[in-house]
């Protein structure tokens, strides 16, 4: 859903319009009785407003820009970024999860930085959540000055699909009150469900930009892929009215201009090529010093627990103090208020407490310019569900305004009582499309102690059982039939259980998967002439897409090259059968009804699987795009897919292809090994899958050092490392910042021709803490890169060094223990008997591990009697103490005893254990443990 502020269109009704506005978002906190309103003040400090986040899964590794604005002639030092009213079901342990500021802790003179908002910690059980929070920013300079501002952060998961594609919450953002001539910016977050090309940012009056949004364009568009995001960032400075009407247009052409005619002397107007629009939004300033309270525009979830709180926090985005604040509850979904808020208010069969308010109410409250205040509150309730809007009136300073914020809340299922369990599972909607089988479950209710008799509660329909918590409601095409769940139903004893079943034929697309479905049954059953009411809710997660054979990854193909240079592209086809079954057969790329003739298939693995790839398998292939002359698909189109044996014949991949008449030609040159340790590792091998690098863990590592050149005889310009595509520590890898000379993600180096460049990875087991007696492969992939010629990118997936992708690395064990203890026998020393034992001791790892590894025996365990037990090399004089020694690979000890006081009470039985501990600096400890047995 776009939600988005009316365009205000006329400057002169500015001054009486804006008072009426929903609030925007900016800064936060204080209230109190018999006010006193603030002066009209300049934000020294400037926090600029932040749009909803979007939470859906495919953006959940993004992050959007907050921006501070130092308006001073002194540096601003950022002391503190604190996160407040963050809802507890998202689990944050440290605000670090929730933004960074690392770039924010100092803002030069007139100068600005980005505190970057992450969108991965909001999210309650893996699911993008919808909320807000608050985030307050404490600052001072050289002087003693100190600064304060508050914001508000909301997010929002974008489930139910539109048209467009794009997904975006204002959540009143672009409203601003900034009366002097200060700086002020304004980021709006956009999701894109679609791909577009040619992408074209227009936002009159103001200085806007497209960030995160991909490599730009020669002409400043952009190709925005599917399911990503990126922000719109709007910055201006204040002191007077600015109004504009904000978008971003699709398939955008440079205007152009008309000729003019010989026999006029008026202007004119540019002619500009068609586009639309995917995005439109309003934006205006206002001047006139006013209170502008606002919190998150969007609705969040809260469960009647009496437990979960929520924070709903509100802030003052203008530049004068609010004064007068009242708040009031109401939910008109269960007919009640608006009421004055209390501490305890009954809503039906649920009651909300207010566990803390700090914005007063009651007409008394106050919250100055660029402050904030919260409420606190907690659901206690079994079976309703409802909506919670949090009202605050309060007077702007030269008129009256309101805010809100909305919870919708929902019974948790209850502890005991009632228990639904689903066949074949709960998740059986999820990945469902249009057009394919229709498909059901039966939804099991049963009372968990039957000899409680539950009474079902009345329902109006079977379909009442199907109850969303929010947006979107229950999806078309879902129904709710044979269900012997009916009103007044006992559950007891003798009838401990009853079902419904749901079925499932969707008319309509999602975005992402749902999961605000439940399946609710209540009831009541009276204990000691007590009623008491239980539930059993059930969630149902469910995704709808368009009804597919083939899943591809990437889901889009992109072909970028120069004339006579072969790219290679890989992609992996998976088997996801509309039929819900069946072996896929005869899979066929068209490449020539899209202009192409010069594609081939260099691999699949496993072999032959483009000819017959069972249900849910995968095919990995690799194509070979090798065009002789220059060519493009002028952005994306649809490759078509043919096959057999699927709900349909043919499937297309979204496919966009260039090649240039380019001079540039980056290779990968040299792959070196280089021991970086000491002692030196000692590796071997060349790196092949015959011949892997080989080396053995110490606890230190070596290198490898990979040479870019640029074989060509043009500069290649802006050459970089996708560094999501870099082998990652889990696997036992990290980049050498101080020698690696190539850019990796936004820092690009130019390479001339001949030049050279060198990406440096240091090999570092993941497995540390078990690298005595681990072993592990640390292959990977050459990673991705990118390079401009001309203007145009040209994208590297795969490389080919010597006729292999990719490095191969083995890190082999430095411990392969053994340790055993032999049958004991009878010996007399100077009057004392012992149990005598062998002991085996050697380290078995391969004889190339040179490093030694420590070993001790400590026999202590078993002194009972004043001669104690020991272990040594000789078997015809006692030891007494413990042992010691250290074994490289292949070393053994050839000759080693134990020996044990034969009396020993702890010898009654005939079998005990004694370890032995290998050790090696930095690494830890591994114990063996051996079993002696007496004879």
């Amino acid at each position: 859903m776009n939600k988005q502020l009316k365009k205000i269109v006329t400057i002169a009704g500015i001054g009486s319009l804006a008072f009426g506005l929903i609030s925007c978002g900016s800064s936060g906190g204080s209230s109190g009785n018999n006010p006193t309103p603030p002066s009209p003040t300049s934000t020294h400090l400037q926090v600029g407003n932040l749009g909803a986040i979007p939470t859906n899964a495919e953006a959940a590794g993004a992050a959007y820009p907050l921006t501070l604005f130092n308006n001073t002639q002194n540096v601003i030092h950022v002391n503190k970024v604190k996160a407040t009213g963050v809802d507890p079901r998202l689990q944050i342990t440290s605000d670090s999860q929730l933004f960074d500021y690392s770039s924010c802790r100092d803002i030069p003179v007139n100068g600005s930085c980005n505190i970057l908002v992450k969108a991965s910690a909001l999210r309650v059980n893996n699911i993008g959540d919808n909320g807000q929070y608050g985030i307050s920013i404490d600052g001072t300079n050289d002087k003693g000055a100190a600064y304060h501002e508050d914001q508000v952060i909301s997010y929002e998961n974008f489930a139910k699909k539109n048209a467009l594609g794009t997904y975006y919450n204002t959540s009143s953002a672009t409203t601003t009150n900034v009366i002097d001539t200060t700086q002020m910016g304004v980021t709006i977050p956009v999701y894109f469900d679609k791909a577009y090309n040619n992408v074209k940012l227009v936002s009159p009056n103001l200085n806007g930009t497209l960030i995160g949004c991909g490599l730009v364009n020669a002409d400043g568009t952009y190709n925005i892929s599917a399911r990503s995001s990126c922000s719109i960032m709007l910055n201006f400075r204040g002191g007077k009215v600015v109004t504009s009407d904000v978008q971003l247009l699709a398939n955008y052409t440079a205007p152009v201009k008309a000729a003019k005619s010989s026999k006029s002397t008026q202007s004119v107007k540019s002619l500009t090529a068609a586009s639309s629009s995917i995005v439109n939004f309003g934006f205006v300033n206002i001047t006139q010093s006013v209170a502008l309270m606002t919190t998150g525009i969007v609705t969040s979830s809260l469960p009647t627990d009496n437990t979960t709180t929520q924070t709903v926090t509100f802030v003052n985005n203008g530049m004068s103090g609010a004064t007068g604040i009242s708040l009031s509850l109401a939910d008109t979904s269960n007919g009640y208020g608006p009421t004055a808020l209390s501490s305890t208010q009954t809503i039906g069969s649920s009651t909300l407490a207010v566990t803390a308010n700090t914005c007063g109410g009651n007409g008394t409250g106050t919250v100055a310019a660029s402050q904030s205040c919260s409420v606190t509150f907690k659901m206690n309730g079994s079976s309703q569900f409802g909506t919670a809007d949090l009202i605050m009136s309060y007077s702007t300073g030269v008129g009256t305004s309101t805010t809100n914020y909305n919870t919708y809340y929902y019974p948790v299922s209850a502890l005991t009582g009632l228990s639904s369990s689903a066949a074949p599972s709960a998740t059986e909607f999820i990945n469902t499309s249009i057009g394919s089988q229709e498909r059901s479950m039966i939804v099991t209710v049963t009372n968990t102690t039957p000899t409680q008799p539950i009474t079902l509660a009345n329902l109006a329909s079977s379909q009442a059982i199907l109850k969303t918590a929010g947006s979107p409601g229950i999806p078309s095409g879902m129904t709710v039939s044979a269900n012997t769940c009916t009103s007044g139903l006992v559950l007891n004893s003798g009838t401990p259980t009853c079902s419904y079943t749901i079925t499932f034929d969707p008319t309509d697309l999602t975005s992402g998967q749902i999961n605000n479905l439940y399946g609710i049954i209540s009831g009541t059953y009276v204990n000691q002439g007590t009623p008491y009411q239980v539930s059993t809710s059930l969630n149902i997660p469910y995704s709808v897409g368009e009804a597919t054979d083939l899943t591809t990854n990437p889901t889009q193909i992109q072909l970028t090259t120069n004339s006579g240079q072969p790219v290679y592209i890989p992609i992996s086809i998976t088997n996801s059968n509309g039929l819900g079954s069946g072996t896929i057969s005869n899979i066929t790329f068209d490449w020539a009804a899209i202009g192409l003739n010069n594609v081939t298939t260099s691999s699949q693995s496993p072999s032959g699987c483009l000819t017959s790839l069972a249900y849910g398998n995968t095919c990995n292939v690799v194509f070979v795009y090798s065009p002789t002359n220059t060519e493009s698909s002028n952005g994306y189109v649809n490759l078509p897919v043919s096959y057999s044996g699927g709900q349909f014949d043919v499937d297309d991949i979204p496919t966009t292809f260039e090649a240039i008449s380019g001079n540039t030609n980056i290779q990968i040159t040299n792959v070196i090994a280089s021991d970086v340790n000491s002692p030196p590792v000692g590796h071997t091998g060349s790196g092949t899958s015959g011949s892997p690098y080989t080396f053995y863990n110490y606890g230190n590592s070596f290198s490898l050092q990979i040479e870019y050149t640029n074989t060509g005889s043009a500069v290649a310009n802006n050459f970089m490392i996708d560094g999501s595509t870099l082998p990652s520590v889990t696997n036992g890898w990290t980049v050498e910042t101080g020698t690696t000379t190539c850019g990796i993600n936004g820092n690009s180096v130019n390479l001339a021709a001949n030049a050279s460049c060198v990406l440096e990875l240091k090999a570092v087991n993941p497995n540390i803490a078990n690298a005595l007696t681990y072993s592990n492969s640390l292959t990977f992939n050459f990673p991705n890169a990118t390079y401009q010629e001309s203007g145009q990118t040209l994208v590297r997936n795969v490389w080919d060094y010597s006729g292999q992708s990719n490095v191969n690395v083995s890190a082999n064990q430095i411990l392969s223990p053994s340790y055993s203890i032999g049958n004991g026998v009878i010996e007399s020393v100077t009057g004392v008997s012992y149990y005598v034992y062998p002991i085996t001791l050697s380290n078995n790892a391969n004889a190339g591990q040179t490093a030694a590894i420590s070993v001790a025996i400590d026999p202590s365990a078993l002194n009972t009697l004043a001669t104690p037990a020991g272990v040594g090399t000789s078997n015809t004089t006692p030891p007494v103490s413990n042992y010691s020694t250290s074994l490289a690979g292949g070393a053994s000890v050839n000759s080693l005893y134990l020996w044990v006081p034969a009396n020993g009470s702890n010898l009654s039985s005939t079998n005990f254990n004694l370890n032995a501990n290998w050790n090696y600096t930095g690494m830890t400890p591994y114990q063996s443990s051996a079993s002696a047995s007496t004879s």
